[in-house]
């Protein structure tokens, strides 16, 4: 069964909401955007630091922690980082073995959408078509269910204007290390989407071949024109272009001055509500910089990217 929304994270709130018996647990370099959905529908979470190879949240540290409490865990999100789509078979088979109502959340937001049937074990697969995902839309989202799977539909409060000033709150908590105050609680719209949800699988089958192929160009781009050290894995490259430097912030600010655009992973979404370490992902935040692929940004500019960073190593 498929369900369509406003946002992914609309999705994310009812499920979290139906299904609330517990702490969930989270990967410490989620979007800030995930935990405050669970803050909104009143639901625990924990967080858990990442593997260093496959950037999504450390799978025996995963089955350790739930197996040593049971009965506290309800379930977890599991963020495919960068849109990396590693098996997860066998991991998620272990955790349903050892807690059958443990509920799995495959979080592939960041992934390209695609209809292919639902993993097995896995109760909720969540993707987006919202601005700057790997497939952008301009917004919605949907949810592929597990058989077992049914939601309450939680409808609460919402002010069009809520979002922004809740992005620029925990912008500004993220860059100064301190916890987030003030949640305005109306930010996210609950509402289930009554558009037709074939003709949105028709638009993303037709607008998904032409992002792909304005990818490949300026992927291409990348992979000629910069140091192939300092690269990512090709597994990780298709929502953004990623690398790794010692200078990031120096590169950011030479792109900048020259019109140019790159993006920043944000440190740990965990530090918006606890002070506890998780050097994985801390690492990441510090050293990697997203490079743009999609269609705000052209060959032209990606060919300039690269003489900067190149410039600048």
């Amino acid at each position: 069964m498929n369900l369509g929304a406003h946002r992914a994270s609309s999705l994310l709130y009812n499920f979290v909401k139906t299904y609330n018996r517990g702490v969930y647990i989270l990967p410490a370099n989620v979007c800030p955007v995930v935990p405050l959905t669970f803050v909104k529908a009143g639901v625990s979470f924990e967080f858990i630091d990442i593997h260093p190879l496959s950037l999504c949240i450390d799978e025996k540290t995963l089955i350790k922690t739930v197996e040593k409490s049971l009965g506290k865990y309800a379930g977890v999100v599991f963020v495919r980082t960068y849109g990396y789509q590693n098996n997860t078979d066998l991991l998620f088979r272990i955790l349903k073995e050892r807690k059958p109502d443990f509920k799995i959340i495959d979080d592939k937001c960041l992934c390209f959408p695609d209809s292919n049937p639902i993993q097995p074990n896995v109760d909720m697969e969540l993707f987006s078509t919202g601005y700057a995902k790997s497939l952008d839309l301009k917004g919605g989202g949907y949810a592929k269910l597990g058989n077992s799977i049914s939601f309450n539909k939680n409808h609460s409060q919402y002010d069009s204007n809520a979002y922004s000033m809740l992005e620029s709150n925990y912008k500004s908590s993220l860059a100064s290390g301190s916890r987030i105050k003030d949640i305005n609680q109306n930010w996210l719209n609950t509402e289930f989407w009554s558009i037709d949800l074939d003709e949105y699988f028709i638009e993303i089958e037709e607008q998904i071949s032409v992002i792909k192929k304005h990818k490949k160009r300026l992927n291409d781009i990348y992979k000629s024109d910069i140091p192939k050290e300092i690269q990512f894995q090709s597994e990780f490259q298709s929502w953004r272009f990623n690398i790794l430097v010692n200078n990031k912030t120096a590169i950011l600010n030479e792109l900048m001055k020259h019109g140019l655009f790159a993006s920043s992973h944000y440190v740990p979404s965990n530090t918006l509500f606890d002070n506890d370490k998780h050097p994985n992902a801390e690492k990441l935040s510090c050293n990697i910089i997203n490079l743009f692929n999609d269609l705000y940004y052209t060959e032209e500019k990606a060919i300039d990217t690269c003489k900067i960073i190149r410039r600048n190593l």
